[in-house]
């Protein structure tokens, strides 16, 4: 299995099955993580298209500034889809209000079952 990983303060990360995994560490995405995550995961992906399972589970809130760097840019980059997965209803309408807003370029959806939702990113794996 060919896999690549990576890891700071702010997330883990890696790659495996043609899906790039990231799980954040923080519960409060400010400005600071949310820039550091996107470079890193640039350095991550050396270029090429991966679809994106991000684990929110641990974040409690996100500073208004994060959610507008996440959702242009730098951080839509090399990104063929977008799970989202988290375990409490907070997360969902958290993740929710957040899409309603920023309106994704990809396809993003939302998941409480891990399985599902990396079965979803598996149609768009463009290996």
């Amino acid at each position: 299995m060919n896999q690549v990983n990576f890891e700071n303060e702010f997330v883990d990360m890696n790659i495996k099955h043609g899906i790039l995994h990231l799980k954040y560490k923080k519960e409060v995405l400010d400005i600071e993580c949310a820039k550091n995550v996107v470079e890193s995961r640039l350095l991550l992906s050396s270029g090429k298209t991966y679809p994106l399972f991000v684990d929110i589970a641990k974040v409690k809130t996100t500073t208004r500034e994060a959610r507008s760097y996440t959702s242009q840019g730098d951080a839509e980059k090399f990104i063929s889809a977008t799970a989202l997965w988290g375990k409490s209803e907070l997360t969902r309408l958290m993740a929710n209000f957040f899409l309603s807003i920023y309106k994704p370029k990809v396809p993003v959806k939302f998941f409480t079952n891990h399985k599902k939702a990396v079965d979803w990113l598996h149609q768009f794996n463009h290996k």
